[in-house]
């Protein structure tokens, strides 16, 4: 029972981790908190006119775009131009691509891209943390080792250089329960551990091991949320 209810613990901890504003994006996500701040912040399209420019105090050090519904990469060319440089006035280089994507680079060299469908990826200043907000399944050295889960939504997903992390809402218990066979088929069974209990009307869905190479893959379901780490030494 103790380590049942510290599974679900770590699992609510587990979404605090993955640096780079990931909790914040979710707590936005879920609800709500983007459309209030767009609400409040912009106006209607003439929000990018020559007429009406932002002012220096609608901006602070660590402005985040991202806290909008808005897509970019599909506003007029007029005010893209205006947008670019009222950017400037946070400290952000906006570069709008051919594919439909924007980047926004800091200051401080971090560097944020919203994709064509909405979707976000933020990369550290040093480049070597990568945090996705939404999207599809990241194809890295971690993520090739297991197959591609399909249950659920991605809510975000964390890349580093030593570790990958992958959060899904709307998870089916039953579906995490066949995603660890696969991963067992792929070599994840040395030191295994693996729970699958219910406490308090609470089921958890747990199970970790190694593979022959040395990556570790933990995975754990509960409440809907399920979260995969894999790690190596």
């Amino acid at each position: 029972m103790k380590k049942l209810l510290s599974l679900i613990l770590t699992l609510a901890l587990i979404l605090m981790l993955p640096g780079c504003g990931f909790l914040g994006k979710a707590i936005s996500k879920a609800e709500s908190i983007a459309s209030d701040f767009a609400e409040s912040t912009y106006s209607e399209p003439d929000e990018y006119s020559e007429t009406e420019p932002y002012s220096e105090s609608d901006y602070s050090d660590d402005y985040d775009y991202s806290n909008s519904d808005t897509i970019y990469g599909q506003m007029t060319a007029e005010e893209k131009a205006a947008f670019i440089e009222s950017a400037k006035l946070s400290g952000c280089t906006v570069t709008f691509n051919a594919d439909g994507s924007t980047t926004f680079t800091y200051d401080d060299g971090a560097v944020t891209v919203q994709h064509a469908d909405g979707t976000w990826t933020y990369s550290d200043e040093d480049g070597t943390t990568t945090t996705q907000f939404g999207g599809e399944w990241p194809d890295n050295e971690f993520t090739r080792l297991v197959p591609k889960p399909a249950f659920g939504e991605l809510l975000g997903a964390v890349t580093g250089e030593d570790s990958f992390y992958v959060s899904f809402v709307d998870t089916d218990l039953d579906q995490v329960r066949a995603y660890i066979e696969q991963v067992k088929a792929k070599g994840f069974t040395k030191n295994a551990e693996a729970v699958d209990e219910t406490a308090f009307g609470i089921a958890v869905v747990s199970y970790t091991a190694y593979n022959a190479a040395g990556y570790k893959i933990e995975i754990t379901s509960t409440m809907g949320v399920n979260g995969i780490t894999i790690s190596k030494d």
